[in-house]
């Protein structure tokens, strides 16, 4: 028999070619101590069908036992739907209480003046309680509100400087003295005056302080509010072209932040028309 052929690959073929070896006995008459090393003869072709379809059934025995204890005597997964049940989609009908519902009735218009009164802001009634200033922030405000163009101009420089300091912002406002000083030096002409450059340069430096002091939401009611200040950015808007008119525009913008100055800065004389003129480019 050669390696590698048919009967080779035949499972249980050497069971039969056992049998087969020892259903022959050795003649009778053959010597003592003599072995037959001949190999025995292949198997019928008929023993090795058999041995093939036994085989086949052992095989399809043992897939039998590992579906039935995967999927149990149905044959299906569990989880997964019998395909022997047919599945109905059983809808259930939906009734409308009202099948062509009636849109409600539109509201009325409502009047300009309750408009204004459902979106006005509440007023406050907020007390503030002004401290004295020291000897050296007086002399500040005096200097501010002086005579000399050039002692006016270094007082706005050093009030300018402390309002940039966040602890300073509340301070300065609640001091007395403070928002006269910068309404006065807001309101003055610096064309009026001889040294023109200085009277600028003081004009710019107060409406700077004013822009700072507002960026505190609690500051704009009461900057905005004091009597003269609002008119005074006005007139500081028409008279100036540069930097002025520039900072004292952000520093209403910045008022009108806060929905409680809405109100007073649209009711202030000339700025919605001042502001307009400036937006088309035109001189006010």
């Amino acid at each position: 028999e050669k390696p590698g052929s048919d009967q080779a690959s035949i499972p249980g073929r050497d069971n039969l070619v056992e049998e087969n070896s020892t259903s022959k006995q050795p003649p009778e008459n053959a010597p003592v101590g003599v072995v037959n090393t001949k190999r025995s003869a292949s198997p019928a072709p008929g023993l090795r069908r058999v041995a093939l379809v036994e085989n086949r059934r052992a095989e399809q025995s043992r897939v039998d036992e590992v579906r039935l204890a995967m999927c149990g005597k149905s044959g299906v997964p569990t989880g997964m739907p019998d395909p022997s049940k047919e599945v109905v989609n059983k809808t259930r009908k939906v009734k409308f209480k009202q099948r062509y519902p009636v849109p409600p009735p539109a509201k009325k218009p409502l009047n300009p003046a309750e408009i204004i009164m459902n979106n006005r802001t509440p007023k406050t009634t907020e007390q503030v309680f002004y401290s004295k200033p020291k000897k050296d922030i007086q002399e500040l405000f005096d200097a501010v509100t002086g005579g000399s163009i050039q002692r006016r101009s270094n007082a706005c420089g050093a009030l300018k400087v402390l309002s940039t300091q966040k602890k300073n912002k509340m301070k300065l406002v609640r001091t007395e003295g403070f928002l006269d000083a910068i309404t006065f030096a807001v309101n003055d002409d610096a064309s009026a005056h001889e040294d023109s450059e200085a009277a600028l340069a003081a004009r710019t430096r107060a409406v700077n302080v004013v822009l700072n002091i507002s960026e505190m939401k609690d500051n704009r009611r009461h900057v905005f509010a004091h009597p003269g200040l609002a008119d005074s950015l006005v007139k500081c808007m028409v008279e100036e072209k540069g930097e002025a008119r520039a900072l004292a525009c952000a520093a209403v913008a910045t008022i009108a932040k806060s929905p409680f100055c809405r109100e007073a800065v649209s009711n202030t004389p000339k700025l919605v028309d001042i502001l307009s003129m400036i937006l088309k480019g035109d001189e006010p």
